[in-house]
């Protein structure tokens, strides 16, 4: 049966036509014949953005436009400018504030404290005005809340589970979420053991084309699931870099 389809989707069936003739033929050069799929749908990338492409002479432009805002920037009083600060002074001396649209990853052994630091960092960003998506691949909600308690609070955690808090530390956990709430940004904790990387993605996109989120923290980057119930270097890079 003859269908037709849309000058914009007319390649895309061809290319699906042809490789469906292709693996019926009993292609017998399997690294060839993937080679060249690859190369096909590399050529049906379409037309490029022109705010993708940056000529020559418009790079001065763009350049000495940038320094002018660097310039007025600085002029601002510290605590004005929006910079990305890192959550420790010894820190902020040794790197500077990282770059919108970078990836950061934190490596260490099992048990160095790298959720601890995550989580520090983005407190520390919420409390800077950002607004943090924060996915935990491996914790609960309540061992999340109950270390953040802890830290905020300086209550043992063991003494929140059991509920055996001093008034003074019953008191700090009390007014934990006034002085919490009073930061300019917030955190929005994504709970997400199991996971595959496609359905984190796409929580991750809704958050940022609602102009949601600033950043997005990942904590366990290891445990993300692939649709095969594989990671993928790849899916796991565009979660990292999944933010504005």
């Amino acid at each position: 049966m003859n269908q037709s389809y849309s000058p914009t989707m007319q390649p895309f069936i061809e290319l699906a036509q042809e490789i469906l003739r292709r693996a019926l033929a009993d292609e017998t050069d399997i690294h060839g014949f993937a080679q060249w799929i690859i190369t096909a749908a590399g050529q049906l990338g379409g037309d490029v953005s022109q705010s993708s492409v940056m000529e020559w002479l418009d790079s001065f432009d763009f350049f000495l436009e940038m320094m002018e805002k660097r310039r007025q920037r600085a002029l601002l009083p510290e605590k004005d400018r929006r910079d990305m600060r890192w959550a420790w002074p010894s820190w902020n001396k040794l790197l500077d504030p990282p770059d919108g649209g970078m990836l950061i990853l934190l490596a260490g052994a099992d048990g160095a404290g790298k959720t601890l630091y995550a989580e520090r960092q983005a407190e520390s960003w919420a409390k800077q005005g950002f607004r943090v998506a924060y996915v935990h691949y491996e914790l609960s909600k309540t061992l999340m809340m109950d270390r953040r308690a802890s830290r905020f609070a300086q209550v043992k955690r063991r003494d929140l589970r059991s509920y055996t808090m001093s008034a003074e530390e019953l008191e700090r956990i009390m007014t934990m979420k006034s002085v919490m709430t009073s930061w300019p940004g917030e955190i929005i904790y994504v709970h997400s053991p199991g996971w595959t990387a496609p359905r984190t993605l796409q929580v991750l996109r809704t958050f940022i084309q609602a102009e949601r989120i600033d950043i997005v923290v990942i904590d366990y980057l290891e445990k993300i699931l692939s649709p095969d119930n594989r990671t993928t270097i790849w899916e796991r890079e565009e979660i990292g870099r999944a933010h504005v």
